[in-house]
């Protein structure tokens, strides 16, 4: 997930990457924080899942025109599939008409897609588009373990030796 968030812009398309855990407070928009800091400089940007697919269909379209380079769809509560998020997963760019007028938009695709949910259900064509993550903390409270180090400040700090440890993997 972190070295495809490097190199997405010169790929032709790319998984969704799915971080989900048995249990609230584990660590996933954390780890899709990470990605998106090695990549970017910041953590994602975020995005709920909308209650219909039209809706979806909209939101995703002005999140492509944004040009985020990386996006999360956070806190996923039911099923994630979907005709768009498919095509946003294989195609190099997407049209669709822009929210409120009679105006058709193009939108690339070269955007790395994340996202996170306790026990997150994949459906549909887009099982097969998915590289799935699962945390487990295998403990009953994970939001009381401590760790010696901040992420969100430790990678702005040290991104320049991390990218180019991550560049000399791939």
């Amino acid at each position: 997930a972190m070295l495809t968030a490097l190199v997405r812009k010169s790929l032709p398309s790319a998984p969704l990457f799915t971080f989900s855990a048995p249990k609230m407070r584990s660590g996933k928009s954390l780890l899709a924080d990470v990605g998106a800091m090695l990549a970017t400089g910041r953590p994602c940007a975020v995005l709920s899942q909308a209650g219909d697919p039209e809706e979806e269909r909209k939101r995703l379209l002005a999140l492509l025109l944004a040009g985020d380079s990386v996006i999360c769809l956070d806190n996923i509560e039911h099923p994630l599939g979907g005709a768009v998020l498919c095509q946003i997963l294989t195609q190099e760019a997407i049209q669709d008409r822009v929210l409120g007028v009679s105006k058709m938009a193009t939108a690339p695709t070269s955007v790395t897609v994340y996202a996170t949910g306790n026990n997150l259900v994949v459906e549909g064509d887009l099982t097969s588009r998915v590289v799935p993550i699962l945390l487990d903390p295998a403990m009953e409270r994970p939001e009381e373990r401590s760790f010696p180090l901040n992420l969100y400040t430790y990678i702005p700090r040290h991104r320049g030796e991390l990218v180019k440890a991550a560049l000399t993997i791939l």
